[in-house]
């Protein structure tokens, strides 16, 4: 990795294909969902949940359903925040 010229910002972006799983009711109203990362080796294994949502400033996307639970997605986004539900001990 190399460090920027000075001014130059970056967006972190990343490009995911998951299955939606199952959300709460709050979730759906407010245009977001989870999805749940596997990935396959010896055995399946779950890697990570990250939660999807359309930007309000996107009107376009207001009238665009969530997917429903179970469905396999694949998201293009940027990452605007990156939360750790572990305990490290």
């Amino acid at each position: 990795m190399q460090l920027l010229t000075e001014g130059v910002r970056a967006l972190p972006s990343v490009t995911v294909i998951g299955k939606v799983s199952k959300g709460s009711s709050e979730l759906h109203h407010s245009c977001s969902f989870d999805i749940d990362i596997t990935q396959y080796g010896i055995m399946q294994q779950q890697v990570a949940r990250m939660r999807c949502f359309y930007p309000d400033e996107l009107r376009r996307l207001q009238k665009t359903a969530v997917p429903d639970a179970g469905k396999h997605v694949a998201v293009h986004g940027v990452i605007t925040e990156i939360l750790s539900h572990h305990e490290h001990l």
